[in-house]
């Protein structure tokens, strides 16, 4: 065999074993989540949503293996209680233009993200629960915008939300997911801008590995957010069937076990 041929014939080797594993991680999370992966484009949205497929296997796997550990903190049958039948995964992922790093789409039972590991494990993570979170709402009260006025009381008496989250995109300049804390009972600037945002920000931090702690520090010293964190339990409780232990124990996680589980994203 020529030598020239040999870095060829390597790299269609170690394609076709990414491309083997990436397929044996696919079917270990439809089967645990009970749903199906969509890596193809042209899946058929409610809304303008444009992206590229994932075609990186090693980039791809990365993140398979990030979801899989993510979403393995939901209890089973979470996906299939929510509606949620399909996690259509992509790059570069755009809602009428406008650049995100999930999109929920719960009346097509979907939720859109994006794999381009340069937003970072941490982000890419946090927006899994977060975006999850709005399909759940929907699953419980039809509607991602519903006012609920058993948590809206736990607000400042003259605090008013903005106009929701898309708004935000509107002033990048703004660091909106900074958590500063910037008011009692509220995590951070984006939780200001709509009630759906404020509860998925909070249930976001109740999943995170990284960021869980920061979450009860600041309910610590604010009263009106620990109520909040209370009822955001509650609503998973209510969307789940479990108790509320369970999801306090779910940002306790080691670190040391997310590395395990995140295989070449090291």
């Amino acid at each position: 065999m020529p030598l020239k041929l040999l870095p060829i014939i390597i790299s269609l080797f170690c394609w076709h074993a990414g491309s083997a594993s990436v397929s044996s991680t696919i079917r270990e999370i439809e089967s645990s989540l009970e749903l199906r992966i969509v890596l193809e484009t042209g899946f058929k949205s409610t809304w303008t949503i444009d992206y590229v497929e994932a075609s990186d296997s090693n980039e791809l796997l990365s993140y398979l293996n990030l979801l899989k550990y993510e979403y393995g903190k939901y209890p089973a049958g979470y996906f299939r209680r929510i509606g949620i039948n399909h996690l259509v995964l992509g790059k570069y992922l755009k809602l009428i233009k406008q650049k995100r790093a999930a999109i929920p789409d719960p009346q097509k039972h979907a939720l859109f993200l994006d794999t381009d590991s340069a937003l970072g494990k941490e982000y890419l993570s946090y927006v899994m629960h977060h975006d999850l979170n709005h399909c759940a709402e929907y699953a419980v009260w039809n509607d991602m915008y519903y006012h609920w006025k058993r948590w809206t009381r736990k607000n400042p008496c003259k605090f008013r939300y903005g106009k929701g989250g898309a708004t935000a995109y509107d002033s990048m300049q703004v660091n909106w997911r900074e958590l500063n804390h910037p008011s009692r009972g509220f995590v951070n600037l984006y939780a200001t801008t709509g009630e759906e945002e404020d509860r998925a920000e909070i249930v976001a931090l109740l999943m995170s590995d990284s960021a869980y702690n920061t979450l009860i520090k600041f309910t610590r010293s604010d009263r009106k957010l620990k109520r909040k964190m209370k009822l955001a339990i509650k609503f998973l409780n209510r969307t789940s069937g479990t108790r509320k232990n369970y999801w306090r124990r779910r940002g306790k996680t080691p670190v040391k076990t997310l590395a395990e589980g995140c295989g070449n994203d090291r």
